[in-house]
């Protein structure tokens, strides 16, 4: 990046973060925030230490309500462009474990979100697995009343960080019992994205790792399935099809 593209793109977060400091009109921060997208975009990689921009997305994160009139679309946008082409090091430096997972516990959409993202950029990708952050990713991937962004934001982070064998450990066993429950459950939506679920993991997994009784569906249940929802019928051909390939 030259000279001048490094000391342009400094002085639009510079402007960014006095107007998110300053608690600035709704207009104003979301003009801002889109300018500095737009250039961030432009970037192979950020120079500027990114911190003080992070920090300032987080408290605003935390501290606006969704009828502030701020775009938490586009602020999420923006911070997942930010973790994209910085250091992750550098994330965790204002989002810390702990904060990750208060804001998977908390209520609030835009930062549960913001969380998801932060999380799908772990380096290393097994990062977080002996800790509870998968644990609550699965509690909320199942709970048939998480937002559908939430679940689309959690199945995409599984995706993306599955291919670590301590993350599928931490999915596959210790995760097995909660795993087994929406087996036996049956229950519509929790067993669509439990196939997803599956699917993701089928990616990666080695034969020591397929757990038939996880993995396979008995003739019985099939049948089940079929006499209560043909949608999840398709579901599972398309789970199974996956299998195959």
């Amino acid at each position: 990046m030259s000279k001048e593209s490094t000391s342009f793109m400094k002085e639009v977060i510079a402007e960014l973060n006095e107007a998110l400091e300053c608690n600035g009109q709704p207009i104003r921060v979301n003009k801002e925030l889109e300018r500095c997208l737009v250039n961030l975009n432009s970037l192979n990689s950020l120079s500027e230490n990114p911190s003080k921009l992070l920090a300032n997305i987080k408290r605003i994160l935390i501290e606006s309500h969704s009828n502030s009139g701020l775009d938490f679309d586009l602020m999420l946008e923006l911070l997942t462009a930010l973790i994209s082409k910085c250091p992750f090091e550098d994330v965790l430096s204002v989002f810390s474990i702990d904060d990750l997972i208060m804001s998977l516990q908390s209520d609030m959409l835009p930062l549960v979100n913001a969380a998801c993202k932060v999380i799908s950029r772990s380096y290393p990708k097994g990062l977080f697995a002996n800790s509870q952050v998968f644990d609550i990713l699965l509690n909320l991937y199942f709970d048939v009343n998480t937002d559908i962004s939430v679940v689309n934001c959690i199945e995409s982070a599984l995706s993306e960080l599955s291919s670590d064998e301590l993350v599928r450990r931490r999915i596959l066993v210790n995760n097995l019992p909660v795993l087994m429950a929406v087996r036996k459950g049956v229950e519509p939506i929790q067993m669509a994205r439990l196939l997803q679920l599956l699917s993701i993991q089928c990616e990666y997994i080695d034969r020591s790792e397929f757990d038939e009784k996880l993995f396979t569906l008995q003739t019985a249940e099939i049948v089940k399935i079929l006499d209560l929802d043909i949608v999840m019928f398709i579901h599972v051909l398309v789970y199974y099809t996956g299998l195959l390939r």
